[in-house]
C-alpha cells in the first residue's frame, strides 16, 4: 500500500455507488462475476444447476446475437451487484455494438423519476423528437414544488384516493376497516409517523424528487407493514388526544391484528403510481407516449434500441407505463407502430419483483439473470481479488488509473502500485496474474471478516466494502500502531498460543493486539515453518510481525506449510522508478507555522507525560501549564455529551439535563489533586488516555476549537474509539450510585402520587387505583380551605414551600420524554416507560425503606428528588396520628348521638325532622333555643354525602398502613361530617337549656291553684311542659 495516496483517495474509490465512482476506478476495481444464474422463470427460491460468467451472458444476453425482443431482469437482493453488472455491460457494449445499436443506459445518478427521464431525453438519437413541449413537462415535473408541499400533496392525495375508492376490486380488507383508513391518515399524531424521515412518504418521495436520504437506491417507495405496528400506549394516546373513533378502532385492530398490517400496506402501494402521477401533473399516457416516439424515431434511422436500467424503481410513478413500453414487441400487432427493436435489461431487487410485478408482466420477462447473495460462493482466490483491486487502485493516483482505461482497461496491463507499506504481506492474483498486495489484510483475514462481520444476508460486495474493507484500511491508515482497533469478535480460541504470546513479555495492551492478530490475520497457531525461504509464524511471515512491532513467539516448527494455498504464476517485476519528494516553501513554511502553534503546547504535553509517569495532575487550576489541560477535560466532557446518543442508549435526558446543572464532570484524571468526587469516570493514566488528551489540545490550539488541522483524521479516529471504550462503562456510571441504578425517578413519582392524594386531585381509595392520568394533568394548585389536621397542612406547605411541587412534577414528566430533532422541537412522551414506572411504584405501595433513601446520590438534583419524598416519608406516620385523632373526636359525637356510627343518609334525615319538631315545640313555648334554618337545610341536603364521608371516615379508622389510611382521608370527610357534628352539638346545648327552663316552670307552676280556686288558669304552660317533656324523652331514647 501506498499509504499518502490512500489517504487521499480511500473515499473515491471506495465508493459504494458505482455510477458515481469515476470509470477508471470502476475498471480497475471490477472483478468479473462468475457465478450467475439464468433462468426462464423466476421464484426466489430455485437455483440453477449451471452457472455463468458475466462475459457469458454478455455475449448470449447483451450482445443480443438473434437480434430478437428482450425484457430481460437482473434481479438479486440489495447491494448485491446488479447495478456494477449492468454498468460492466454499459462499458464494455459501448466498445463493440453493432453501427446500428442506439444503448441507451439510464443511470440513477439522482435516482429521481425527473432525472431518468432527462436522462432519456439527452440521447443524441432522439434529439429531433416531436411533442417537445410535452416531455419538457416530464422533465420539470415536480420541480417548482417544495420539499415539504409534495410531501403533503403526496400524503393528502392518498386521502383522497381512499375517499374516492369503493373497494370493488379490493378482496383482502373488509369494507369497514378500508373506510377507517381516511380517518387514520387524518389523524395528527398518525401523520407525524407517516411523515418520519424512515417512514413511507419519505420513501415514495425520494423516488419522485431529490431528497435528503443519502442513499435510497434499494429502498422500495412503497408502505411497509411496520409502517402501521403500533402499541397500545399510541393507541390510548390518540384517543386521549380526541382522535376519531374509526381512526381508534383501526389502532387497536393493528395491535391485535398484525396481518390487519399487511392488508393496508397491500391496499395503499396499490395507490402508489397514480398518487405520484398525480402529484407531479403526469397524465398516465405521457411516459408511454414518450418511448413510443423514441422507438419510432430510430426505427426511422434503420436503428434498434439497446436499454440498460439500473434499477426499476428510479421510475416510481410510471412503473407500469414502462413496464408497458418494454414488454411491446416490434412484431406481430405491433408490427404496425413502426417501432424499432427494443432489447431491455434492468435491475430490480428480489422484494421488488414479488411485490410490484403483475402477473401479466411476469410472464413476458423473457431471461432472469440472477445473482446470488453469496457472489463470491466458497472461492477465497474471487474474495481476495476483489478486495486487492480496491486496496491497489486506492494507492495508484488518479491520473495513472484514468490514463489506463481511457487506453484499453485491459487487465493485462492493470497498472500496479508501488508497495511501501505491506513488503511480505499475503498477495491476491488476478486471471492475468497480475499480483495484489493484500496489507493491511491477510487472506485468512479478508475470509474471517467477511464471515463473522457481515450478516448471512448481507454478504454483497456493498457491505463488504462498507464494512470490511473501509474499516480495516482506515483504521490501518491512522490508527496503524493500535492495528486492528476496531472491535471484532474472535472465534479462533488457542490457550497454547495465549501462552506463547505471554512468555514474549509484552504488556497486557500489546497481548491483546497481539492474540487478535494473529487468530484472525493468522491461523490461531503457533506453527513456525518455511516456505520458498521466508519463515512464517502461525501463517504470517516474519516481516508482518516485523512491520507490526510484534515480538516473534517460540512456537511449535514443522515442517511444512499446513493448508498450501493456490499459487499462479508470477509474472516477472518491472523495474519502477522511484520519486524523490523534495518539500517546496510553501510546505517549508507551514511546517514552521505548525512548529510555533506546536510550542503552545509543550509545557501541556511535559504536563501530561509526566502524569503518565506517575505524577499528579492538578486540573482545575487557572495558572500554569495545567489551564490548557483543565479546558481539554472541559472539551472531552462537552465532546462526550455530544457524541453519545444517550436516548439510544437507554439514558434519560432528565438525567444528562440535572448532570449538566450542576456541572458534574463526565470524566477526570487518576491521580488528580481536586475534584475527584465530581468525575463519574476516571480515566486511567495510560497511553491512550494521553493521546485523547492531545487531541483535544490540538482541537483546541492547532484547529482553533475545530478538527481541520494536519492529522486530524488519526485524532478523531482515536478519539471515537475511545468514546466507544468509555461509552458503556461511563453510562454505567452516571446512572448508578452506590452500586445501585439511579432511583430519582421512582422517588419523584412517589412524591407526585402522594401531592395527588394530599391534595385530594384523585378519588382513588386505594393504591391501586391511582392511574397515570392523575398525574399527566396539570393539576399544580396551592392549599385550600379544608379540615384536614395541622399536620397534614403542615406537609402541605412542605410539599409546594419553594415550588418544590412544580420541579418535582417537572422531573417526573420530563424523565420520559423523548427529543428528537437537532433543536429539541420535538418532544414525545414514552408513555411505556412512563406507565411501567407508575405500575412499579404502586407495587411497592408508594414507599422505599429509610435505608434506601439514606443513601446519597453525588447529583444534587437527583438527590433533591430523593429527599423530597424522605420529607414526605418521614411525616406520614405523624400525618396518619392526627388525621385519625380528629376523626375519632367527630365520630364520638356522632356514636353519643346516636348510639353507633354505622348509619345511612335515612338516619340523618330522621333525626333532622325530630330536631325540627323539637325546636317548634320549644318556639311555641317561648322556651330557650334558636332555630338554624340554614344549618338544618344543609345538613339535610348533604346527608348523603356525609352518611359516604362517615365510611370513609370509618375506612380510614381500619386502614392497615399509613398510606391506605391516608387515602381514605384525601376526600377530607371530616369536613363533611362537620356539618352534622356542628348540628348535633347545637341540639345537646337547647336541649339541656330547654331543660332548665322546664324545671324552672315545673317548680313554679306544679300543683298550684287561682286564687278564686281555677285550677285551669296555668293549663295551656302545662300542655307546653308536658309536650316538651315528651320530645325531650323521645331525643333521649333515640338520639341524645
Amino acid at each position: 500500500m501506498n499509504s499518502e495516496i490512500a489517504k487521499q483517495r480511500l473515499s473515491e474509490v471506495i465508493r459504494i455507488d458505482t455510477i458515481t465512482s469515476s470509470y477508471g476506478d470502476f475498471m480497475a476495481t471490477h472483478v468479473p462475476f462468475k457465478q450467475i444464474q439464468l433462468q426462464k422463470e423466476y421464484n426466489g427460491s430455485t437455483i440453477s444447476t449451471k452457472l455463468y460468467t458475466e462475459e457469458q451472458i454478455y455475449n448470449k444476453i447483451v450482445l443480443n446475437p438473434r437480434d430478437q425482443h428482450q425484457f430481460v431482469l437482473v434481479i438479486g437482493s440489495s447491494g448485491a451487484g446488479k447495478s456494477h453488472l449492468i454498468r460492466w455491460f454499459d462499458a464494455k457494449i459501448e466498445k463493440h455494438k453493432p453501427e446500428n445499436e442506439v444503448v441507451l443506459f439510464v443511470r440513477r445518478s439522482d435516482n429521481t423519476l425527473k432525472g431518468t427521464i432527462k436522462q432519456l431525453l439527452e440521447k443524441p438519437e432522439v434529439a429531433s423528437i416531436k411533442n417537445k413541449d410535452l416531455y419538457d413537462r416530464l422533465i420539470t415535473a415536480t420541480s417548482t414544488i417544495s420539499e415539504s408541499k409534495l410531501k403533503n400533496a403526496i400524503y393528502h392525495q392518498f386521502i383522497e384516493e381512499i375517499e374516492d375508492d369503493n373497494g370493488e376490486n379490493v378482496d383482502y380488507i373488509n369494507n369497514a376497516d378500508r373506510k377507517r383508513i381516511a380517518p387514520l391518515l387524518n389523524n395528527e399524531l398518525f401523520k407525524k409517523r407517516m411523515m418520519a424521515d424512515d417512514g413511507p412518504i419519505e420513501r415514495i418521495y425520494s423516488k419522485v424528487a431529490e431528497s435528503s436520504i443519502a442513499d435510497n437506491r434499494d429502498i422500495l417507495p412503497e408502505f411497509y407493514p411496520e409502517d402501521f405496528y403500533v402499541d397500545i400506549a399510541f393507541c390510548d394516546k390518540v384517543q386521549y388526544d380526541g382522535g376519531d373513533k374509526k381512526a381508534v378502532r383501526l389502532l387497536e385492530k393493528f395491535y391485535v391484528e398484525p396481518e390487519l398490517a399487511e392488508a393496508v400496506a397491500k391496499y395503499l402501494n396499490a395507490m402508489v403510481d397514480i398518487v405520484i402521477q398525480s402529484c407531479a401533473g403526469l397524465e398516465p399516457g405521457d411516459f408511454e407516449q414518450v418511448f413510443k416516439e423514441i422507438r419510432k424515431e430510430l426505427k426511422k434511422q434503420g436503428k434498434s434500441l439497446t436499454l440498460l436500467i439500473e434499477d426499476i424503481t428510479a421510475f416510481t410513478g410510471v412503473n407500469e407505463a414502462l413496464l408497458n413500453v418494454l414488454t411491446t414487441w416490434h412484431t406481430g400487432d405491433y408490427e404496425q407502430e413502426e417501432m424499432c427493436r427494443i432489447s431491455s435489461i434492468i435491475g430490480t431487487t428480489s422484494e421488488y419483483y414479488k411485490s410490484n410485478f403483475r402477473d401479466n408482466y411476469k410472464d413476458r420477462v423473457t431471461q432472469f439473470v440472477v445473482i446470488p447473495d453469496d457472489i463470491f460462493g466458497a472461492n477465497e482466490d474471487d474474495l481476495c481479488e476483489f478486495v486487492g483491486r480496491y486496496l491497489n487502485a486506492m494507492s495508484l493516483p488518479k491520473e495513472i488509473v484514468d490514463a489506463w482505461a481511457s487506453e484499453d482497461a485491459l487487465g493485462a496491463t492493470l497498472p500496479l502500485h508501488e508497495v511501501k507499506q505491506g513488503s511480505g504481506w499475503d498477495t491476491a492474483y488476478t486471471a492475468e496474474g497480475k499480483e495484489l498486495n493484500l496489507f493491511p489484510f491477510s487472506r485468512r483475514s479478508i475470509v474471517y471478516l467477511y464471515n463473522n462481520i457481515l450478516q448471512e444476508n448481507y454478504r454483497t460486495p456493498r457491505y463488504l466494502l462498507r464494512d470490511v474493507v473501509e474499516k480495516t484500511v482506515r483504521d490501518a491508515l491512522w490508527n496503524f500502531e493500535n492495528f486492528p482497533g476496531f472491535k471484532i469478535v474472535n472465534t479462533n480460541i488457542n490457550s497454547n498460543l495465549r501462552d506463547a504470546i505471554q512468555k514474549t513479555g509484552v504488556s497486557k495492551e500489546q497481548f491483546e493486539r497481539m492474540y487478535l492478530f494473529m487468530c484472525v490475520w493468522g491461523d490461531a497457531s503457533t506453527d513456525i515453518y518455511e516456505d520458498n525461504g521466508v519463515t512464517y509464524i502461525s501463517g504470517l511471515s516474519t516481516k508482518v510481525y516485523e512491520n507490526m512491532g510484534f515480538p516473534f513467539i517460540s512456537g511449535k516448527k514443522i515442517s511444512e506449510r499446513p493448508t498450501q494455498l493456490k499459487a499462479l504464476q508470477q509474472p516477472a517485476k518491472g523495474q519502477e522508478s522511484r520519486n524523490s519528494v523534495v518539500k517546496t516553501a510553501a510546505q517549508l513554511a507551514a511546517e514552521k507555522e505548525l512548529q510555533a502553534e506546536r510550542a503552545q503546547l509543550n509545557e501541556s504535553l511535559l504536563a501530561i507525560e509526566n502524569w503518565i509517569a506517575g505524577g499528579t495532575i492538578n486540573v482545575g487550576a487557572t495558572t500554569g501549564n495545567v489551564v490548557l489541560i483543565s479546558k481539554a477535560r472541559e472539551d472531552m466532557c462537552n465532546y462526550l455529551y455530544s457524541a453519545i446518543d444517550w436516548q439510544a442508549e437507554g439514558v434519560s435526558m432528565d438525567n444528562i439535563d440535572k448532570i449538566k446543572k450542576v456541572k458534574e464532570r463526565l470524566v477526570g484524571f487518576e491521580r488528580q489533586k481536586r475534584g475527584t468526587e465530581l468525575m463519574f469516570y476516571k480515566l486511567p493514566a495510560d497511553r491512550e488516555t494521553q493521546v485523547v488528551i492531545e487531541a483535544f489540545l490540538e482541537w483546541n490550539i492547532l484547529g482553533k476549537r475545530s478538527w481541520n488541522f494536519n492529522g486530524s483524521d488519526k485524532s478523531v479516529y482515536r478519539v471515537q474509539l475511545w468514546t466507544e471504550k468509555i461509552k458503556k462503562p461511563l453510562i454505567k456510571a452516571i446512572t448508578t450510585f452506590e452500586n445501585r441504578d439511579i432511583d430519582y425517578f421512582k422517588c419523584a413519582m412517589m412524591s407526585e402520587f402522594y401531592r395527588i392524594i394530599l391534595f385530594g386531585l384523585s378519588k382513588a381509595t386505594t393504591v391501586d387505583g391511582l392511574e397515570a392520568e392523575h398525574i399527566l394533568g396539570n393539576n399544580i394548585c396551592n392549599p385550600g380551605v379544608n379540615s384536614h389536621s395541622d399536620a397534614w397542612n403542615s406537609l402541605l406547605g412542605i410539599i409546594t414551600r419553594n415550588e418544590n411541587d412544580k420541579i418535582n412534577r417537572e422531573t417526573v414528566i420530563q424523565y420520559c420524554n423523548v427529543i428528537q430533532g437537532e433543536s429539541h422541537v420535538q418532544v414525545f412522551l414514552d408513555r411505556d416507560k412512563f406507565d411501567s414506572m407508575v405500575r412499579a411504584v404502586k407495587n411497592e405501595k408508594l414507599t422505599l425503606d429509610t435505608a434506601t433513601l439514606d443513601l446519597v446520590d453525588p447529583v444534587k438534583p437527583r438527590r433533591d428528588a430523593r429527599d423530597f419524598l424522605h420529607s414526605i416519608l418521614d411525616r406520614l406516620d405523624k400525618v396518619q396520628e392526627d388525621e385519625l385523632a380528629k376523626a375519632a373526636n367527630i365520630m364520638n359525637t356522632i356514636k353519643d348521638n346516636f348510639g353507633t356510627t354505622q348509619i345511612d343518609d335515612e338516619d340523618i334525615e330522621d333525626m333532622v325532622e325530630k330536631i325540627v319538631e323539637f325546636y317548634k315545640t320549644a318556639e311555641n313555648g317561648k322556651l330557650p333555643g334558636k332555630y338554624d334554618q340554614g344549618l338544618f337545610d344543609e345538613v339535610k341536603k348533604y346527608s348523603r354525602s356525609i352518611s359516604r364521608a362517615i365510611k370513609e371516615i370509618t375506612n380510614a379508622q381500619k386502614a392497615p398502613s399509613a398510606i391506605d389510611c391516608i387515602l381514605a382521608f384525601s376526600q377530607d370527610p371530616i369536613r363533611k361530617v362537620e356539618r352534622l357534628e356542628t348540628l348535633l352539638k347545637k341540639v345537646v346545648a337547647d336541649i339541656a337549656k330547654v331543660q332548665i327552663e322546664l324545671e324552672v316552670r315545673k317548680a313554679k307552676f306544679g300543683g298550684g291553684t287561682s286564687a278564686n280556686g281555677d285550677d285551669k288558669v296555668f293549663e295551656n304552660e302545662k300542655i307546653v311542659i308536658r309536650e316538651c317533656d315528651r320530645i325531650i324523652a323521645k331525643l333521649e331514647g333515640t338520639v341524645c
